[in-house]
Order: C-alpha cells, then sequence, then structure tokens
C-alpha cells in the first residue's frame, strides 16, 4: 500500500430501524456515527492501515435512501460511493477489507470478484479519478 486515501462517513445517517421510530431518532445515536467510531476502532487496532487511511465525518451524503454511506477516495485513483452500511463487526470487516484493496490497486479500481459481496452489492457509484489539471493546481 503506496498511497493514502480518505473515507468519508455520514454521520448523520440513521439505520432502517431507527427512521421506522421517530421517536428513537431524538434519542439514540445515528447508526452513521457509530460506524465511524467502528471503522476509527478497527483502523488504529490494524499495523498494515496506520497512516494509510483518513477517516472523516460528513454531514448527510444524501443517500438517505441507501444508508449508512461512506465515500473512499484517493489522488488519481476511482472514487466509490457505498450504501447499506452499519456499525456491525461483518459491515466494518467488509468495509476495511474493501479498503485495503482500494489502497493496494495503483488505479484504486480492486478486481471486481475480491470485492466483499456486501460492497459489490451496495455500490451506489463509481466515479473516476480526477483529470490530472484539475488535481495538481492549488
Amino acid at each position: 500500500m503506496n498511497k493514502k486515501a480518505i473515507l468519508q462517513i455520514c454521520s448523520t445517517c440513521n439505520s432502517a430501524a431507527v427512521k421506522q421510530n421517530p421517536e428513537r431518532l431524538a434519542t439514540e445515536c445515528p447508526e452513521g456515527e457509530k460506524l465511524l467510531t467502528a471503522i476509527e476502532a478497527a483502523i488504529s487496532s490494524d499495523a498494515a492501515m496506520h497512516g494509510k487511511l483518513l477517516v472523516q465525518p460528513a454531514r448527510c451524503m444524501s443517500g438517505c435512501q441507501r444508508s449508512c454511506v461512506a465515500a473512499l477516495m484517493a489522488d488519481g485513483k476511482y472514487q466509490f460511493v457505498l450504501g447499506e452500511l452499519d456499525s456491525s463487526a461483518e459491515r466494518v470487516d467488509d468495509l476495511l477489507s474493501f479498503a485495503k484493496s482500494y489502497l493496494q490497486a495503483d488505479d484504486g479500481l480492486p478486481q471486481w470478484r475480491d470485492r466483499p459481496e456486501h460492497i459489490r452489492k451496495n455500490t451506489i457509484a463509481r466515479l473516476h479519478p480526477l483529470p490530472s489539471q484539475i488535481s495538481n493546481e492549488n
């Protein structure tokens, strides 16, 4: 893994169970915030990921129908928007596994069959890398 990547997680996302019970919205921590905390904890205990994946909270990524939503991006690589995530150990493992293969792929495009099944089925969008003349300006 030779590059760094950014993983943005919608910290305001709520799971379908919470959305169906509006009274819980006022009292429960958003599922996106739980996912953010779980990912940060998993990365801090994974030496291979230390310093390679910057996790950032995002305020509403407009993927409410597919929440929880996350975006994975790096300079010169494809960008992914992923949905139907939650803070369960299985989803955290899926997300970290995908992030590792993303970092290893020169163009950020891991082989489809090597991606966790949940990631394959819940990729909302794959955006092409920014043209170098845009990403190098500033």
